[in-house]
């Protein structure tokens, strides 16, 4: 909220300058005065916020005291670490194809124009 606040407070500053108020000129009555100008609308605005956000969570069926869940569990498998394997063995093929001669015998034209063999 704090970064939405401040936005909100720089908005309002610019209305209140473009209606005539000045807040960084007068003397200490004056800058309380003008700086009263600003808290209000921005307390107006930040409880219209909190409300509409509280109506939104309100709708979508939060409850602060609910137990979180979640439909599926997803664990790792065997079959996942063998997918890794492959791939980490596929990166490493890759990098160390043009540095180790026995992989050209490989013949991967695609690698090949990537590293310009």
């Amino acid at each position: 909220m704090i970064p939405t606040l401040i936005d909100e407070a720089g908005r309002i500053i610019k209305a209140q300058a473009s209606r005539g108020i000045d807040m960084k000129n007068g003397n200490l009555k004056d800058k309380m005065r003008s700086m009263i100008s600003l808290i209000i609308p921005l307390l107006v605005s930040s409880f219209q916020k909190a409300e509409d956000l509280a109506y939104a969570m309100d709708s979508r069926g939060y409850s602060p005291h609910g137990k979180r869940t979640r439909y599926k569990q997803v664990h790792f498998r065997f079959v996942d670490y063998i997918i890794f394997m492959i791939g980490l063995g596929a990166g490493i093929l890759m990098i160390c194809y043009p540095y180790i001669p026995v992989l050209h015998n490989i013949h991967l034209p695609y690698i090949e124009t990537l590293i310009g063999l």
